[in-house]
């Protein structure tokens, strides 16, 4: 038969009913099973943490640091806006930064990938001189090509070397360049070049093509002395289009070619534009 001891616990005149059973052995304390009932204790909370799904935490934590952030009247207040933009000159990180630089440069490339590199720009380079000498009206070299020799064999990880970029980047600012500089007729080169670049940067975001060479694309051929045909609409095809292509063909073969590089990492980012679509409806 079970009987129930009354304890005395020391000089805290806390008191206690514990269950034995007819061996002597103690069941379970009446007053820790309240306690445990009444008041959960951390370790139990932290379990019940553990049971949510990873992305409701994930989410619950950028709501959180959404919560900390300025808001824009907020951040233009002198109060906050001159020290945290003192701060962003020294290059320390605030939290309001949509993405925080990292605090050294990263030297992550091989003595094999440099060189592998360099040697891809200077093939991809000298094949469209070669074919260009072929082409009397319509070289297939854009000044822009060097710079964007740069994103696809430096950096083919980064989105600015993504096959989309490249393509509706470059196709955007030369449509841009051309049609400034046929309303212009190159009468004011000093606005026609700025125009152009800035209307095409404002085009790339907007459709998430950004393409640094796009901006040299869009200054150069805005504000370009060299005949061309259809009223330099030829460009758009050769050589943008052309060029563009065989710059990103030559990418992939150097590239994949390689021991821990890839590229493409994606192709064409329809979820993401689809995503934006609906954001902004």
């Amino acid at each position: 038969r079970r009987g129930e001891v009354l304890l005395v616990l020391g000089n805290m005149n806390e008191s206690a009913v514990i269950d034995v059973d007819p061996e002597g052995t103690i069941v379970e304390s009446n007053a820790e099973a309240k306690e445990s009932k009444s008041d959960p204790s951390e370790g139990s909370q932290e379990r019940e943490k553990e049971k949510l799904p990873q992305k409701s935490i994930e989410k619950a934590e950028e709501k959180e640091e959404k919560e900390e952030k300025l808001t824009h009247s907020q951040f233009y207040n002198p109060k906050n806006f001159f020290p945290i933009f003192w701060k962003r000159m020294r290059a320390i990180p605030v939290k309001e930064n949509r993405n925080p630089p990292p605090k050294t440069p990263c030297f992550d490339e091989t003595w094999h990938e440099c060189i592998a590199s360099g040697v891809g720009a200077f093939v991809s380079l000298l094949l469209l001189f070669g074919v260009t000498q072929f082409l009397d009206d319509n070289p297939l070299l854009a000044y822009s090509f060097g710079a964007s020799v740069v994103l696809l064999f430096c950096e083919p990880h980064v989105q600015l070397s993504q096959p989309y970029q490249a393509f509706v980047g470059q196709f955007i600012s030369i449509v841009i360049a051309i049609t400034i500089r046929t309303i212009f007729q190159r009468r004011v080169d000093w606005i026609a070049g700025p125009l152009s670049c800035g209307l095409a940067i404002t085009a790339m975001m907007f459709t998430g093509s950004v393409h640094p060479p796009g901006g040299a694309t869009a200054l150069v051929y805005a504000t370009t002395s060299s005949p061309m045909k259809w009223h330099g609409y030829i460009a758009i095809f050769t050589p943008i289009i052309v060029g563009n292509a065989i710059l990103l063909l030559m990418a992939m073969l150097f590239n994949n070619a390689q021991l821990s590089r890839s590229y493409p990492n994606q192709w064409w980012p329809f979820p993401q534009i689809y995503k934006r679509y609906k954001q902004s409806k």
